[in-house]
């Protein structure tokens, strides 16, 4: 079985030795998956059960994401680009050490990288991997994409007020964009 947290999964009465059964069977004859993702394909348990045993199982906490408290600050400590790199999400800080929901506690390396990047101690607490992404969905506004009208809109206000072409509006792009004109202007504003 997948280690001590497929007994625990039983112990808690969450399957049977029968579905342990059926599983082992399913797993040695068809060759796909493994013990985990079979239990969630055959509907016997939820990610969030596994994922409660498997922290039992390792001593660490797990946590409901969508019942924790999260710390504002905490999400300051956090940028999206690592939340989604990683797949992990800043839940509270206390002092020097930033605790993060992560699905596989044992991932040293990832654990490793959040302590270099984010310079903090990292307290590893177990979530579901549905659970953190919902999260970080939901805690980090997204990232606000500039249509190509609202850019023309930006950089012909930026033509006329520096680059000295009043009155031509969207013409002046074409002319301060040309990579063969001479007579760009020397810098353009990125968005």
């Amino acid at each position: 079985m997948a280690g001590d947290w497929g007994q625990e999964l039983i112990n808690k009465g969450l399957i049977s030795k029968d579905q342990v059964r059926v599983v082992k069977q399913f797993v040695a004859s068809s060759r796909r998956g493994d013990f985990k993702d079979v239990l969630l394909e055959l509907g016997y348990v939820t990610d969030e059960n596994i994922g409660r045993a498997h922290a039992a199982q390792l001593g660490y906490r797990s946590i409901n994401l969508e019942e924790t408290e999260i710390s504002p600050d905490a999400l300051q400590q956090m940028p999206e680009s690592i939340a989604r790199k990683y797949t992990v999400f800043a839940v509270a800080t206390e002092g020097y050490k930033l605790t993060v929901a992560m699905t596989e506690a044992m991932n040293y390396e990832v654990i490793e990288h959040l302590r270099f990047q984010l310079n903090r101690e990292i307290v590893v607490v177990l979530a579901s991997q549905e659970a953190i992404l919902a999260a970080i969905d939901k805690h980090y506004p997204e990232s606000s994409e500039v249509t190509p009208e609202e850019y023309a809109q930006i950089l012909s206000a930026y033509i006329e007020e520096y680059c000295n072409f009043p009155g031509m509006g969207t013409e002046a792009i074409i002319l301060a964009t040309d990579p063969h004109r001479d007579d760009r202007p020397p810098t353009m504003p990125v968005l």
